[in-house]
């Protein structure tokens, strides 16, 4: 029985993933700074690790000696300048940590759960060839993805035998604050305005078993980039509202306007101290386009970009069995 040592396993990917990886017979062992605490995860044939990414030698403790695979999934994707120290300390510090662990122990293989992110802001399809360009990003946390990318660079250069995956946006079960934070609006028709970018959404079954598949086949040092077709923002809320049976508005807003509403509600978050859910940071994102060619993970990892309905009804019933859909 091969086994895995998963961070981020109480996320939305990391749950997904932890779920697959259980049911194709791996022992999982999941990192989590409080196991007590309830999770998904505690559905799943799941043991449960007490750690820290910033504790190497707890981290070193914690995994086992020549284990088969490390996926490193954890990630702190916050649009908050507030919180960008926290964010550093876990994207870049926290894979510096978790790459010196795997080197440790001898991981056989080191699956490295990153971003399109990565490769910055910019117009062009990215591809596997693509140079990163997150360093000079406007956004931190993208730039932090970059960096971290090179931490486990550093570690492939010690001998670690690693694989990034690069997912674009994701849709699918166990999503809670994500783009389900979207659709809870629409079913409670407070949906105040739909951004005007657009990108491409993958299913998060399909991205869980991308990982694995990396595990198993995929090339070391290799980038495989997660994406599909690309859809407006504009279609994927108007998808969602007709789904829902709720009104959304017609158009997309004007950027300019997005803009201005998160420099108004990073600075009211400053006066409060509470956490915005947009900022000027996040209305970059929201603007912006995402575009990938996946034809290496299609092709190496089995990887099956999935259309947006289906994948849509799949995210709103789970999200409805879970009693976290409420509509008006």
């Amino acid at each position: 029985m091969p086994t895995a040592f998963v961070t981020g396993a109480t996320g939305f990917v990391g749950s997904n993933l932890c779920q697959l990886l259980t049911a194709q017979g791996w022992q999982v062992l999941a990192l989590c700074r409080d196991p007590a605490k309830p999770a998904f995860i505690d559905r799943m044939p799941v043991r449960k690790v007490q750690g820290d990414l910033d504790d190497v030698a707890a981290l070193t403790r914690a995994i086992p000696e020549a284990v088969d695979a490390v996926f490193h999934v954890a990630g702190d994707t916050s649009i908050w300048p507030r919180e960008r120290a926290r964010q550093y300390q876990t994207n870049v510090v926290g894979t510096r940590n978790m790459v010196d662990a795997a080197l440790a122990v001898g991981a056989k293989r080191f699956i490295h759960t990153s971003s399109i992110a990565a490769f910055g802001v910019r117009d062009d399809i990215v591809d596997d060839q693509s140079l990163l360009q997150g360093f000079n990003a406007p956004v931190h946390y993208y730039r932090t993805k970059a960096l971290a990318e090179l931490e486990v660079r550093a570690g492939m250069d010690r001998g670690l035998a690693a694989v990034f995956i690069n997912p674009c946006h994701v849709l699918g079960p166990f999503d809670t604050s994500n783009w389900a934070r979207m659709f809870r609006l629409i079913a409670q028709r407070k949906l105040p305005g739909i951004p005007p970018g657009s990108g491409m959404f993958v299913d998060v079954r399909e991205v869980a078993k991308a990982h694995i598949a990396a595990a198993l086949r995929g090339g070391v040092g290799r980038h495989y980039l997660l994406g599909g077709e690309e859809i407006r923002f504009l279609d994927l809320l108007h998808e969602a509202g007709r789904q829902l049976g709720q009104p959304v508005p017609e158009r997309a807003m004007p950027a300019a306007l997005v803009q201005a509403v998160g420099a108004a509600k990073e600075l009211a978050a400053w006066l409060t101290g509470r956490a915005p859910d947009l900022t000027r940071e996040g209305a970059r994102i929201v603007c912006s386009r995402v575009r990938c060619d996946s034809l290496p993970a299609i092709t190496e990892l089995d990887y099956r970009p999935v259309p947006l309905a289906p994948l849509l009804a799949d995210t709103l019933t789970w999200l409805r069995a879970e009693g976290l859909l409420e509509t008006r």
